[in-house]
């Protein structure tokens, strides 16, 4: 919600005393005259009332079915004129409407918002930046319109935000044909590669297939094969069973390759391989371009199970038999973390354990969410854990914003606060809330455990209650800094884009049995996301090892490239891949030199 300081002008109170109804709405007799001259029917001359009324007192013109109802019934009370339900609605879309605020400007010497005034504006902007360190102290506009007697417009620089009139921060537009023009160029100068050339790349680079052979301990079941463990990763991940590609591989071991798979690459492994692609993904420039990598959003996408799966559910969310694979993006495009959720699991049970869980060198401290990801409890735990949740929210205002004190009250926005914070109750199971966060940070449990066992509590459990109540105050100041901040919700929107690009990017990848699981074991079901998280991400770095490359070439060509060009590419490009056809192996390629210090622009 914007402060007093961020808006020009006040907003209509929902509650008005009479005494504050009689001083400022009551009609004069010169206004009812001005009325009775320019209108006939009594609604039309009720609506003419109100449009005067609220604009003398606000400074702008607002729809009148926004208007409360009290002052409505005023206005017709001191006119003399019927007030039925909805007598304004009509008149709120008329082109009468239109022709009322002409003459009401006329009568109150009020000239429109106009070229004249927007270079006023700027002139005055401009020195006032000078003298001014607060972006958000713009109190000096209301003085600047009475001076000239100028009214906004809810247009070009200045947007209503909740009935009150904002200005708009203005913001550095990317030149889109110039992005068109290096997005084509990459599209021309990237080399077409096999999905396994990318992966032996990817991993001869990291050295993957020692790591893995050291770590199993069974130097005589796996080979020093690069091609058998990336066969391995590539038929497992992407699930292709007896796919045309799968059958591209008949030159290999399948029962070796199952064996890799089912009994030596377990979990923990997969996900240090992960963290091994995403600390090499963060020595590139490219991505700093994107993020700092301080923030991440959990998002899911479905995946589906046969109906036979003996624990295949049905999704009412998303619909049909499956499970959700649930990923942590960073903003650096690169996914930190993922996890399958069966269907009827609440998503956001496990929007913290990805951060809790992350031992790569991106480590973010603020999480996104959609709006399902959110709740007290979660806010609670996540504050208490040091990690700052900034959910996107929808229908916000059917929420409960909270007061610190009874006495407290606050100017224009008071009617919002409809409940207190219990203090007391926070502070007497504050103890063992800090318990409970000490029990997560030492690995006895984790967030999720928690949070499925607050969820299934009675309500009338203390520890429930206490979470819950602090949730409810470190929600209440989110709301405020929520609705008061576009560069935030642009942030967080921007965040969550990312997620649903990247839920994308692993469908396209996960492409085998159209995208169906048929394990029948948990375990196995979890390999399949986090086989689809490895191969996703080792695209992911190639890719932005490609697009630096041609950037460079570029760069080095004489041709400049702007900061906001580099952030707005995207390393979730696919049409140079081949995924399906025959795959010719060879053992001894060597892939090209990995350089991470590409030279792009300063940062």
């Amino acid at each position: 919600m914007p402060t007093v300081a961020e808006t020009a002008y006040p907003r209509l109170k929902n509650q008005i005393r009479e005494k504050e109804l009689t001083e400022i709405y009551t009609p004069t007799l010169e206004e009812l005259n001005l009325a009775s001259q320019y209108t006939r029917k009594g609604a039309t001359k009720l609506g003419f009332l109100v449009l005067l009324k609220t604009f003398q007192r606000l400074g702008y013109f607002v729809a009148p079915t926004t208007i409360p109802n009290a002052i409505v019934k005023h206005i017709a009370h001191s006119a003399a004129l019927a007030c039925p339900p909805n007598v304004l609605k009509s008149y709120d879309t008329s082109g009468t409407r239109w022709r009322h605020i002409t003459i009401i400007r006329d009568y109150l010497s009020i000239n429109p918002y106009q070229a004249k005034a927007r270079r006023l504006i700027v002139k005055s902007m401009a020195k006032a930046a000078r003298t001014k360190n607060d972006l958000a102290d713009i109190n000096w506009l209301l003085d600047i319109t009475q001076e000239t007697d100028q009214s906004f417009p809810n247009n070009q620089s200045v947007r209503l935000e909740q009935g009150r009139p904002v200005l708009k921060r203005p913001k550095k537009k990317v030149d889109s044909k110039k992005l068109a023009q290096i997005e084509s160029l990459i599209e021309d100068r990237i080399k077409p590669v096999n999905l396994l050339d990318i992966l032996t790349d990817t991993e001869l680079w990291l050295n993957w297939t020692q790591y893995f052979r050291l770590l199993s301990g069974h130097d005589s079941k796996i080979q020093d094969s690069v091609s058998r463990y990336l066969a391995a990763t590539f038929c497992y991940g992407c699930n292709l069973g007896s796919s045309q590609t799968a059958n591209s591989l008949s030159n290999f071991d399948r029962k070796q390759i199952a064996y890799v798979n089912q009994r030596h690459i377990g979990l923990p492994s997969l996900e240090k391989a992960i963290y091994r692609i995403i600390n090499a993904y963060n020595k590139f420039s490219l991505p700093k371009f994107w993020g700092t990598g301080k923030r991440v959003s959990a998002d899911g996408t479905k995946w589906d199970i046969y109906e036979q799966n003996l624990l295949a559910e049905y999704h009412i969310r998303y619909g049909g038999y499956g499970g959700i694979g649930y990923y942590h993006v960073s903003d650096t495009y690169i996914a930190l973390f993922s996890y399958f959720i069966p269907c009827g699991v609440w998503e956001a049970v496990y929007i913290l354990d990805g951060l809790l869980k992350n031992s790569s060198d991106i480590q973010p401290d603020t999480i996104h969410a959609d709006t399902q990801g959110q709740s007290t409890p979660v806010f609670a735990l996540a504050y208490l854990l040091g990690i700052k949740l900034m959910p996107r929210i929808r229908n916000w205002q059917d929420l409960t914003l909270c007061r610190p004190d009874k006495q407290v009250r606050y100017d224009h926005i008071d009617e919002l606060f409809t409940d207190v914070i219990d203090w007391k109750l926070i502070e007497t199971h504050l103890p063992d809330m800090m318990r409970v966060i000490l029990s997560i940070k030492a690995g006895k449990f984790t967030a999720s455990t928690i949070l499925r066992k607050l969820g299934t509590y009675s309500r009338k459990n203390r520890l429930y209650q206490a979470f819950s109540e602090l949730g409810r105050a470190i929600r209440t100041g989110f709301l405020m800094e929520y609705l008061g901040s576009q560069d935030l919700r642009q942030t967080i929107q921007g965040a969550l884009n990312k997620s649903e690009a990247f839920n994308g990017f692993t469908k396209w990848v996960g492409f085998g049995n159209a995208g169906m699981i048929q394990q029948n074991s948990r375990e196995e079901q979890r390999k399949i996301i986090k086989y689809n998280h490895l191969v996703s991400n080792c695209l992911i770095f190639y890719n932005v090892f490609e697009i630096s490359r041609i950037l460079q070439e570029y760069i080095q060509a004489g041709n400049t490239i702007e900061k906001e060009i580099l952030g707005a590419l995207s390393p979730y490009i696919t049409k140079h891949i081949n995924r399906f056809g025959s795959y010719s192996l060879d053992l001894n390629r060597k892939p090209p030199t990995l350089d991470f210090g590409f030279s792009l622009i300063p940062i």
